[in-house]
């Protein structure tokens, strides 16, 4: 994954200048600096800092891999409407990843994110509905035409051309 697509779903969209030294310390591979230089900005209420935390913590980069603190700091970003603390949190939901596994709180929280401008919650939603052929193949096929009206990449939508059928699929957009 390149160092710009981690930057953007660590921070989104836009970056504040508060932000560029841990920025370049992420960047640089200076994790625990990065930790040092969000941890701040996130306890004093920074949803882009809260979801940065979040994303160090999940990962475990700079600090002890710890599922249930990423899910506290994505959680608050998320409380927040921040789209990206929404995205991660829901995913979270989904997983069962420090967090009891919610396909109710997984769904409520990537629709914020969608309304937020999270194109790859669009993405999720479709996969969360589709539930391997088991749950809803319309409610899924929605989420993803909105996913590639958006433009998430050829490259994620593709398993779902082949789930549901390329015929299908190509109907409906």
């Amino acid at each position: 994954m390149s160092k710009l697509l981690l930057t953007l779903l660590v921070c989104g969209f836009p970056l504040l200048a508060d932000f560029e030294a841990a920025l370049r310390a992420f960047n640089a591979g200076d994790y625990g600096h990065a930790l040092t230089q969000f941890a701040p900005e996130a306890e004093q209420g920074s949803a882009r800092a809260q979801n940065a935390l979040g994303f160090l913590y999940e990962r475990g980069l700079g600090v002890a891999k710890d599922a249930q603190t990423a899910a506290k700091w994505y959680r608050k970003a998320a409380e927040q409407e921040y789209g990206p603390g929404e995205y991660n949190y829901g995913l979270l939901c989904w997983r069962g990843v420090g967090v009891p596994q919610s396909d109710a709180d997984a769904v409520k929280w990537l629709e914020r994110a969608a309304r937020h401008g999270v194109p790859l919650a669009e993405f999720d939603l479709g996969n969360i509905h589709y539930k391997e052929g088991k749950g809803d193949p319309a409610q899924a096929l929605t989420w993803w035409r909105r996913a590639a009206d958006d433009k998430v990449p050829a490259g994620c939508l593709q398993p779902c051309l082949s789930l549901c059928g390329r015929a299908a699929f190509r109907a409906r957009l």
